[in-house]
């Protein structure tokens, strides 16, 4: 998603997630943080700025907590929790990692796909034991 100015976007930095608004950007291809954003930390007022990547700022009107954007995407209003929670624990991070990889950021793409592959090998494993079991 592009941003312009003005647009007030929630900012993801350092665990920390802080509500601000898009002071410039900088669409050059090389410019690794295109976009410069402010943050309100005291009684509403502007008081920090940063320059973030794409990966680092989602749209103000997203709910990061309740609904966050990459795992609303899905088409008719489904979100992963709605193909996740029928699913054993294993079952169901392999879907959600699969489903997220690359949208929360493309940064951890691939580790997204590492985390869905460690759970199939668990619920493999699982099965196993228990087949042996019984």
């Amino acid at each position: 998603m592009k941003f312009t100015e003005g647009d007030q976007v929630w900012i993801s930095q350092g665990g920390m997630l802080r509500r601000g608004r898009v002071k410039s950007v900088n669409e050059a291809p090389t410019v690794p943080y295109p976009y410069e954003v402010a943050w309100e930390a005291d009684a509403g007022k502007i008081t920090h700025a940063s320059h973030v990547n794409a990966d680092e700022i989602s749209p103000a009107d997203s709910d990061p907590v309740n609904s966050p954007s990459h795992y609303t995407w899905l088409p008719q209003g489904l979100e992963v929790i709605d193909l996740t929670e029928g699913l054993s624990f294993c079952l169901g991070n392999v879907v959600k990692y699969t489903l997220r990889a690359g949208r929360k950021s493309a940064s951890t793409e691939l580790e997204d796909l590492e985390k869905a592959r460690w759970y199939v090998d668990r619920e493999i494993d699982r099965l196993k034991k228990e087949k042996a079991s019984g």
